[in-house]
């Protein structure tokens, strides 16, 4: 029987205490289902962080890989990813984080064609925006306390690879923190961010707060937006017409 010997035991605390920092980070800025965020592949790494201050890509690859398996967006698991360097005050390894990013994309299995959300993002898919716009509508006379806005990047943002990823994830971990508290229905397409919100100036406020955010995330060239707020219309018809102009 192998009995620790005592300078085993400060390692350990150590790596209790980057997992609890790394944990409570994660709760706080981007989790969004309480219980479920240990895995083995996190401990594993936080022993490593703690240990060698460093992760390595093939590890890095496999905690993407739980996430993506585990049907965590890419959006949340790149932020939750990220947390781990700040926890242990530590740069992020760029190589890693693409290492994982490809283990998230060979691990995401697409749910069931009923899914609401959009895994690149982690924002509400096209379907089931226009379901809860078309249901708002349905009560009557709730529509005047409605309003859609739309966030439009003046450049075209990057397509495909993993620019794309990257763009995407980071675009739906800001809209996610900023209009938490807003009760904001949001999807992305085609270069334009959509937001199906109760009106109020507080909230009109959160959405000029994200747009200075993309702009701050990145940059003038590809951060910078147009901004359009219009009073949910009386008839899907014309909300749906008013949705094709945004994105246009």
């Amino acid at each position: 029987m192998r009995f620790p010997r005592l300078f085993d035991l400060p390692r350990k605390d150590s790596t209790q205490a980057l997992i609890k920092r790394w944990e409570t980070l994660s709760a706080a800025q981007c989790w969004r289902t309480e219980g479920d965020w240990r895995t083995p592949e996190l401990e594993i790494a936080a022993e490593s962080m703690a240990d060698e201050g460093q992760l390595s890509v093939e590890l890095a690859r496999k905690i993407g890989n739980s996430r993506g398996f585990s049907g965590v967006s890419i959006a949340e698991s790149i932020a939750d990813f990220r947390l781990l360097y700040q926890a242990a005050e530590q740069d992020v390894d760029l190589d890693c984080l693409q290492g994982f990013v490809e283990g998230w994309v060979v691990g995401w299995e697409p749910g069931p064609a009923i899914s609401c959300t959009e895994p690149g993002t982690g924002l509400s898919t096209s379907a089931h925006f226009h379901r809860v716009l078309t249901d708002s509508m349905a009560v009557r006379n709730t529509a005047q306390h409605w309003a859609l806005g739309a966030l439009k990047f003046t450049q075209l943002p990057p397509a495909s690879g993993l620019d794309s990823w990257f763009f995407e994830a980071k675009l739906g971990e800001l809209a996610a923190q900023t209009l938490r508290d807003s009760g904001a229905t949001v999807s992305y397409s085609q270069g334009t961010i959509l937001v199906l919100l109760e009106r109020s100036t507080t909230n009109f406020s959160s959405l000029l707060h994200l747009q200075e955010s993309l702009l701050r995330s990145f940059g003038e060239e590809l951060g910078a937006t147009q901004l359009e707020y219009e009073s949910l219309p009386k008839n899907i018809s014309e909300a749906r017409d008013l949705l094709e102009g945004f994105i246009r």
